[in-house]
């Protein structure tokens, strides 16, 4: 006696709106499944009982290959329903927040700006005192203690380059400052950017580069809003 067929399982990429779902070319390596003006990107998954690899770059490169098309809120990686009877259930419960963060970022991209002090270079506190004190390096000054309040400036300049690109986008979250090698720390934040004004927004990066000749100011993107998206899948 055969055994009745488990239920096809899938993993979900992400979604866009229906209109979009109509125009959208044949992808390579997912489709879209409509329901009602919402369209889930999924492929199907052999597997919905055990946990899925998250398979991270193949899921970055098939939104992507959406976001190049229209918009789309990114679902995170291995992210899977054991039916589409259960995503289904998932679109109904959520259908208008999911609509909503649709609309929101519909027209948008996310711009990533990291502010960096390129490893070995010599922060202005160093470079003073060694200039006063003829004979002691900058090594010296750094194990005197003077570190600490380096570190404070640089979270300050790297906060208000932030502010300062921000004011004109749409939303905008920091990154916690990430502490590279000695004397070298980044910061990063992303920006939600109307596309329309992406060059504008390059142009005012390149521009915070000249703030400080020991700071690394540069853009990547634009991305899909990965860090703008956060899809609730309780309930």
């Amino acid at each position: 006696m055969k055994r009745p067929r488990a239920a096809q399982a899938y993993r979900l990429f992400g979604l866009i709106a229906a209109r979009a779902h109509r125009d959208l070319p044949k992808l390579s390596h997912a489709r879209a499944e409509r329901y009602e003006d919402l369209a889930a990107v999924v492929v199907e998954h052999p597997d919905g009982r055990n946990p899925p690899a998250p398979e991270v770059e193949r899921h970055r490169a098939v939104v992507a290959d959406v976001f190049a098309q229209c918009a789309i809120l990114p679902a995170p990686p291995g992210t899977v329903f054991r039916s589409m009877g259960a995503l289904r259930r998932w679109l109904e419960l959520h259908h208008t927040a999911l609509l909503g963060g649709l609309a929101y970022i519909d027209g948008r991209a996310e711009g990533r700006v990291h502010v960096r002090r390129a490893v070995g270079s010599m922060p202005a506190y160093v470079a003073a005192a060694t200039a006063k004190r003829p004979g002691v390096t900058g090594e010296h000054v750094a194990a005197a203690g003077a570190a600490p309040g380096d570190g404070a400036s640089f979270e300050a300049t790297a906060a208000h380059i932030f502010h300062v690109l921000g004011k004109d986008q749409a939303a905008w979250v920091v990154s916690p400052v990430a502490p590279l090698a000695r004397d070298a720390r980044e910061a990063s934040a992303s920006f939600l950017v109307d596309r329309s004004r992406w060059h504008a927004f390059a142009d005012a990066v390149a521009g915070e580069q000249h703030r400080d000749p020991e700071l690394e100011v540069r853009l990547t993107g634009p991305w899909p809003p990965y860090d703008f998206v956060r899809l609730q899948f309780g309930g």
